[in-house]
C-alpha cells in the first residue's frame, strides 16, 4: 500500500486503500441505492395495482354484494392509525358457493356512507379471486 499526500501539504497524507479514499462515497452511493429501490418498488407497485384496477373496470363482470362488515385492519399501522376494510359477500348461483370479498384499505370510517347500500364488485371472468370492491362513490377523504 502506498501513501497519497502533497508535498506542500504532507500533514493532510492519506493512505492508498479502497476505503479511506472512496469509503465514505460508497456509504452514501449504497444508501442512496437503497432509498432508490425502495420509493422505485412503491412507485412500481402503485402502478400496477391502478392498472389491475383499471383493467377489472373495463373487462371484469360487475356483481352486485352484501355488506358483511367494516372492520378494523390490526394487521397494519400507520404513525399509530390502523385503516379500515369493508367486507362483502356474494352468492354464486351457477356453483352455489358464497365468495367473500376485502377492500383496499380506507383510512375513515366508511360504514354511515354504506348503510343500506349494495356494493358493486369487479371480478374477472372466470375467476372471483381477482377482484376489485367498487367503493368509488364513498366521499374522499381531506387532506
Amino acid at each position: 500500500m502506498g501513501v497519497w499526500y502533497d508535498p506542500a501539504k504532507p500533514e493532510h497524507a492519506e493512505i492508498d486503500g479502497f476505503f479511506s479514499l472512496w469509503g465514505i462515497s460508497a456509504i452514501f452511493g449504497g444508501l442512496g441505492a437503497i432509498f432508490f429501490l425502495i420509493g422505485s418498488g412503491i412507485i412500481v407497485a402503485t402502478t400496477f395495482q391502478s392498472r389491475k384496477h383499471e383493467y377489472l373496470r373495463m373487462h371484469g363482470t360487475p356483481i352486485e354484494t352484501d355488506l358483511q362488515s367494516v372492520q378494523i385492519n390490526t394487521s397494519f399501522q400507520v404513525n399509530g392509525k390502523n385503516p379500515y376494510k369493508v367486507l362483502t359477500q356474494w352468492f354464486n348461483p351457477f356453483t352455489s358457493e358464497v365468495h367473500v370479498f376485502e377492500s383496499d384499505n380506507l383510512w375513515f370510517d366508511p360504514t354511515s356512507y354504506l348503510k343500506g347500500r349494495k356494493i358493486t364488485v369487479f371480478i374477472e371472468n372466470d375467476n372471483p379471486k381477482k377482484y376489485l370492491v367498487d367503493l368509488s362513490f364513498l366521499p374522499k377523504l381531506a387532506k
